[in-house]
């Protein structure tokens, strides 16, 4: 008899802790589900970042090509205007290409810049 007292003290005991054990499962449940919330929030924002510097990627990158076609027609307007001329004959050509070499490398470290 004394066994089974011993055992159903253990029991009542165990069963105090029930109530400490189930408060302690709904609060982690909560933050869990907070967890979860701030999480998707997360990756809302990263989302909407990553979309944003996407188009802000495509518009420099538009630009650039803009530029260098613009930059290129106007060589090839030079270099036609100078051809045609044949007092300035290749000194005029000379110059002109490591100009428009030197803006295309500006152009382009720009452009590399904002990648980064």
């Amino acid at each position: 008899m004394e066994v089974f007292d011993q055992e159903n003290a253990g029991m009542k005991k165990e069963l105090s802790k029930m109530p400490v054990i189930e408060a302690s499962l709904n609060k982690i449940t909560k933050n869990l589900e907070l967890m979860r919330l701030q999480t998707e929030k997360q990756q809302q924002v990263l989302l909407m970042f990553m979309e944003s510097n996407a188009k802000e990627r495509s518009v420099m990158s538009e630009r650039l090509t803009k530029s260098a076609l613009r930059d290129s027609l106007a060589t090839k307007g030079e270099e036609n205007e100078a051809s045609s001329s044949h007092d300035i004959g290749a000194n005029r050509n000379e110059k002109i290409i490591p100009e428009n070499k030197t803006s295309l490398r500006r152009l382009k470290c720009q452009f590399l810049m904002v990648r980064i």
